[in-house]
């Protein structure tokens, strides 16, 4: 499986690594990283991706840009958002426009990997 991470900034992405990537990894997964708008872009047209995990705040673009552009690309690609919980208000937008969960900065290593695997599963389904 093909995992991707936008963040907005290379503290946060390295949060991600701590809390997720040995977890992800660990299953099989491979992980992407991007810490602008233009990368993600850039891995989103190169290859095939299962999930995407995404800051709210990406640097270079904004998420509700980003999860039309990945409907486009592949309606199959699952995007779930990230964020502080004192953004909830871009959160609730984003699910709004079709990200299909939300996990709250600082990650927590058990609920990342419980959502990137209800994720999986539900693309698995489609």
């Amino acid at each position: 499986m093909n995992v991707k991470v936008a963040e907005n900034s290379t503290a946060t992405g390295d949060e991600f690594s701590r809390a997720g990537s040995f977890v992800m990894c660990g299953h099989g997964h491979r992980i992407k990283g991007a810490s602008d708008y233009k990368t993600a872009l850039k891995l989103i047209n190169d290859q095939s991706i299962d999930v995407i995990i995404s800051d709210v705040n990406v640097p270079g673009g904004d998420i509700l840009s980003l999860i039309r552009l990945i409907k486009e690309r592949d309606s199959q690609t699952i995007l779930i958002v990230s964020s502080p919980i004192e953004e909830v208000s871009s959160v609730i937008q984003a699910i709004k426009e079709g990200a299909f969960d939300f996990v709250r900065k600082p990650f927590n290593q058990g609920e990342l990997y419980v959502k990137v695997e209800k994720a999986l599963e539900i693309r698995h389904l489609r």
